[in-house]
C-alpha cells in the first residue's frame, strides 16, 4: 500500500498468529467504528507471523472492499515478542495502540480515542478493560462511571495494576520511544511494557478513561511460567527504567498494587490446577518481593498452607484486593455470569 499523505493521529497495530476467526471478528469491530471517523485519522496495521491459517485470506477479504490495512507478513515465525516488537518498529503514527488480535473494543471506542488524543499533549492513556468467556457485550460489567480522569505518573500506575501487562490496555505516544528498537527488549514476554514505561518518562500527561472501552479473552494465552514473566521479568525491567530515570515510587506503587490485586488470584489459580512448579514458584515470589509485608499475609500462605486452607485463603486474600481496587462489583458480576453460564 501507499505510504499516507500525512502522519496518522493512531495506528493500530496487530500481531497476529494462526487466529484467522478471532482476527476476523476484530476487523469487522474496527471497520464498524472506523466508517463514521476520517479516514486518514488512523492506520490499520497488521503483523502477520507467517500464519498458516486462513489469516492471508481474512485480510484480503476486508481490504477489498476498502479498509485500509497495512499487511505485514513475515518471512518465517518470528515469536510473539519479536511480533510485538515489529508492530512498534512498523507504526507510523503519532500515538500506537497495540491490539491483540483476540481482543475486542468496545462501541464509540475509536471516536473516544481520537478525541483523547487530538491536542498531541497525551504520554499514556490506559482504556478500562474486562475478560470475558463467551458474549462479551453480554458480560459487561456494570459501571456508573463516564468521564476519563488525569493523573500524576505514580496515580496512574497505581490505579492500572497489573493490566499495565495487558498487551491491548494501554495507548502510549511514539515520539518519546523514537530511535528505539523494539526487538531490544525482546526475551521478557512483556516488550510493550518497556515501551509503555519509555513513553510514561516523556512529556505529557497521563489518562485513564473509567468507562469500559475493551473486552480480553479470558484464558486464551498460556505458554509461559507466570511467576517468572510477572514477577521476575517484570522487577528487572522495572529496575532497568529505574536507573533511566523512572522514579522508584511508581515501582512501588505497581508492586503493592500487584499483590494486593493480582497476585492472590494467580497464586490460588495454580494450587487449584498447578501448571507450573510451585515451589519454585514460591522462591522466585519470596527473593523478589518477600520485602512487602502485604506479601507474607496476602500470597506466601496460599503457597505453603495445606491446600484446602490455602484455597480458602486464597479466595479470601482475592476478596480482600478485589474490595481494596474497588472492583467487587465487577468479580460479583463475573461470578455471575459463570454461574449463568453453567
Amino acid at each position: 500500500m501507499t505510504e499516507p499523505a500525512t502522519t496518522p493521529l493512531l495506528t493500530i497495530a496487530i500481531p497476529t498468529w494462526n487466529r484467522a476467526p478471532f482476527l476476523a471478528e476484530l476487523l469487522q469491530v474496527l471497520q464498524e467504528q472506523r466508517a463514521a471517523l476520517p479516514p486518514e485519522a488512523i492506520e490499520l496495521l497488521v503483523c502477520d507471523n507467517h500464519a498458516e491459517d486462513d489469516t492471508p485470506q481474512v485480510i484480503a477479504s476486508w481490504q477489498r472492499p476498502g479498509l485500509p490495512i497495512r499487511h505485514v507478513r513475515h518471512a518465517e515465525n518470528l515469536g510473539s515478542d519479536r511480533n510485538v516488537a515489529a508492530c512498534h518498529n512498523l507504526a507510523r503514527g503519532r500515538y500506537v495502540w497495540i491490539l491483540g488480535d483476540d481482543d475486542l473494543p468496545l462501541d464509540g471506542v475509536l471516536r473516544r480515542l481520537l478525541d483523547f488524543l487530538q491536542g498531541d499533549d497525551v504520554a499514556l492513556l490506559h482504556l478500562r478493560s474486562y475478560g470475558f468467556e463467551g458474549d462479551h457485550a453480554a458480560e459487561l460489567p456494570y459501571s456508573r462511571d463516564s468521564h476519563r480522569v488525569e493523573a500524576t505518573l505514580r496515580g496512574f500506575v497505581r490505579h492500572v495494576g497489573a493490566l499495565i501487562t495487558l498487551l491491548s490496555g494501554i495507548v502510549y505516544r511514539r515520539a518519546s520511544c523514537a530511535g528505539v528498537n523494539a526487538e531490544d527488549f525482546c526475551g521478557s514476554n512483556l516488550v510493550h511494557v518497556n515501551l509503555y514505561l519509555l513513553a510514561a518518562r516523556g512529556p505529557g500527561r497521563y489518562l485513564r478513561d473509567r468507562r469500559y472501552g475493551l473486552a480480553y479473552r479470558k484464558n486464551n494465552g498460556g505458554g509461559y511460567d507466570f511467576s517468572k514473566v510477572f514477577v521476575a521479568n517484570l522487577r528487572d525491567i522495572l529496575l532497568r527504567h529505574e536507573e533511566q530515570g523512572l522514579p522508584r515510587d511508581v515501582r512501588l506503587a505497581l508492586e503493592r498494587r500487584m499483590l494486593t490485586q493480582y497476585f492472590p488470584q494467580q497464586v490460588l489459580m495454580q494450587r487449584l490446577k498447578p501448571t507450573v512448579d510451585l515451589a519454585a514458584a514460591r522462591q522466585r515470589f519470596r527473593r523478589v518481593l518477600g520485602c512487602y509485608l502485604r506479601y507474607w499475609v496476602l500470597v506466601d500462605p496460599v503457597f505453603t498452607l495445606p491446600r484446602p486452607a490455602a484455597i480458602a485463603w486464597g479466595m479470601a486474600s482475592t476478596a480482600i484486593g478485589r474490595v481494596a481496587s474497588g472492583d467487587l462489583m465487577r468479580g460479583l458480576y463475573f461470578l455471575r455470569d459463570k454461574l449463568a453460564r453453567r
